[in-house]
């Protein structure tokens, strides 16, 4: 299967996000070494930083629920792959690859004549969060 525009889409950012992640991670380690206490308190040092950390961490948690109970209903392999991504490198990383093998998997399922009165009943219904 052909990969699609949306799809490949998704990778890009993936691999912008890991080039400007490896770029500001290197940055730190240049300037402070590898320092990890020092690290998670810049995380957090003031309001900006602060809010920045919460955000990613709600959002990485919320997503990872819906990636987790996506991969099910669509009976995704190696759904535990993407959980493990959100932790290490990144869920800038990790989203971004999940939503473009997840629009694989749905176009899959589409274009498969036994698997498509699943996809139309529901089962493996995309839109279900």
């Amino acid at each position: 299967m052909k990969w699609s525009n949306y799809q490949l889409f998704f990778l890009e950012v993936a691999i912008i996000a890991s080039i400007g992640l490896d770029y500001a991670i290197y940055a730190f380690i240049q300037q402070h070494g590898v320092n990890f206490s020092l690290f998670l308190n810049t995380a957090i040092s003031n309001p900006v930083a602060l809010f920045a950390t919460i955000e990613v961490i709600a959002l990485t948690l919320a997503l990872g629920v819906w990636m987790f109970f996506q991969a099910r209903t669509l009976e995704m392999k190696n759904a535990w792959a993407y959980m493990a991504l959100c932790v290490f490198p990144s869920p800038a990383i990790a989203i971004p690859i999940f939503l473009a093998m997840r629009e694989r998997k749905i176009a899959q399922i589409k274009y498969q004549p036994s698997h498509q009165s699943d996809y139309q009943s529901g089962r493996a219904n995309p839109s279900i969060a």
